[in-house]
């Protein structure tokens, strides 16, 4: 897919401050830590694949995903900034992921995700794209719910 730059070891310290800002924009303050955390870790991207999609010079949205067990992966920091949803630029970005992946040989995607208001359109997309509800559990210390979907390649 055109546009999309993938994270490297070699790029991280340059594109890293823009993909912090895509999620600080577009997340909870909670997943925006838990960013910090993951990609402050030296080996970060051992297992884990993260594409920033640039538009006219313009950090817009950014996809990836995290090997989980052989022939399973999850979604991982898919985000697109307001101002460019509903647009289908979401749908292509899933798209170009779950084909990437499968390319790959994972059977399974799986995608967790909050049951919320600010991850409505999310889960919207997700369910638009094939995903089907695995089921939800509480978050343990705010109670929140989070859904668990996936979806087979």
């Amino acid at each position: 897919m055109k546009n999309l730059i993938k994270l490297t070891d070699e790029n991280k310290s340059i594109l890293l401050p823009e993909i912090l800002e895509i999620i600080r924009i577009t997340m909870e303050e909670e997943e925006y830590r838990f960013a910090q955390k993951i990609f402050s870790i030296d080996s970060c991207l051992d297992q884990r694949t993260v594409y920033l999609y640039r538009q006219s010079e313009k950090n817009i949205a950014l996809v990836g995903f995290v090997e989980d067990l052989e022939e399973n992966c999850w979604l991982s920091f898919f985000a697109v900034l307001p101002c460019y949803r509903n647009g289908g630029l979401g749908s292509k970005l899933l798209e170009y992921l779950l084909s990437d992946v499968k390319a790959r040989g994972f059977k399974k995607i799986f995608v967790q995700t909050y049951d919320t208001k600010i991850y409505e359109s999310a889960v919207f997309l997700y369910r638009k794209n094939g995903f089907v509800d695995a089921g939800y559990m509480e978050h343990f210390y705010d109670n929140k719910k989070i859904l668990y979907l996936y979806k087979n390649l």
